[in-house]
C-alpha cells in the first residue's frame, strides 16, 4: 500500500469514527417510556398491543401505527445495556446510513463529508435527541438510494420496505422516490426501446414493495 492510499485509507477511517462519536447520545425523546412499555408488552405475552392500555384517556381506543418492530427493538435493546446500548446502536444506525451515502457518492469522501454537514445541520433537532425511529427511516432512505443507483440486487427492497413499514412511517417517503426512479426507467424504455429486462425487475420489485407495506399487525 502506498503512502498517498495508507494516507486517504486514514482520513476515512477518522471521519467514520467521528461519525460514531457525534451520533452517540444519550436518549432524550419523550417518547420513549411509551414505546419501552410496548416493546415490553410484546416480550411479555407475544402479542402486539392495538389498544391505548398505558394511559387514563381513552383507554379502549384502537389505532394503527409504523412503530411496532421498533417498539419491540428498542426494548431488547435497553434490555442490554440501558441507555449506553441505546447510544450505541443510534450511533451503529446512523453510521450504516451515512456508509450506504458514501458508496451512493461513490466513494468520495468531501461529497460525503459535505452531504455529512448539510444533512446533520438541518437534522440536527431530530438526531439531537439520540435514540429514535426515525434514524430508521433515514437508514431505510439511503438503503433505496444504494440499491436503485447500483442496479443491483433491486429483488432486496421489498425486504426493506417490509421492515421499514413496521419501524417508521416515513417508508412513504421510500416509496416516492422508487415511484419517481420507476417513471425514469419506463420513459428510458419508451424512448430507447432498450434495458426491458431491467424495468420488468424494478416494476417487479416496485409492486413487491408498495405489497409489503401491508404486511404489519394492523
Amino acid at each position: 500500500m502506498t503512502k498517498k492510499a495508507l494516507k486517504k485509507k486514514v482520513w476515512h477511517l477518522v471521519f467514520f469514527f467521528g461519525i460514531f462519536l457525534v451520533f452517540f447520545l444519550p436518549a432524550i425523546d419523550t417518547d420513549l417510556g411509551w414505546h419501552l412499555r410496548y416493546g415490553d408488552y410484546f416480550w411479555q405475552t407475544g402479542k402486539f398491543l392495538t389498544t391505548n392500555k398505558f394511559t387514563f384517556l381513552l383507554s379502549d381506543y384502537q389505532w394503527a401505527h409504523s412503530y411496532t418492530l421498533y417498539q419491540v427493538f428498542t426494548s431488547l435493546v435497553f434490555k442490554i445495556a440501558k441507555f449506553w446500548s441505546l447510544g450505541f446502536f443510534n450511533s451503529f444506525i446512523l453510521l450504516s446510513s451515512f456508509y450506504f451515502l458514501y458508496l451512493c457518492l461513490e466513494k468520495k469522501l468531501y461529497l460525503t463529508t459535505t452531504a455529512f454537514l448539510l444533512i446533520t445541520f438541518f437534522s440536527w433537532h431530530v438526531f439531537s435527541l439520540g435514540w429514535r425511529a426515525q434514524a430508521f427511516s433515514f437508514l431505510g432512505l439511503t438503503l433505496v438510494f444504494y440499491f436503485l443507483k447500483t442496479s443491483q440486487n433491486l429483488f432486496l427492497l421489498p425486504l426493506v420496505f417490509l421492515l421499514w413499514v413496521n419501524f417508521h412511517g416515513g417508508f412513504v417517503l421510500g416509496l416516492i422516490i422508487f415511484s419517481i426512479y420507476l417513471l425514469l426507467q419506463l420513459i428510458k424504455l419508451v424512448i430507447k426501446k432498450n434495458n426491458l429486462k431491467l424495468s420488468l425487475i424494478t416494476l417487479s420489485s416496485f409492486c413487491f414493495s408498495v405489497l409489503a407495506t401491508f404486511v404489519n399487525p394492523y
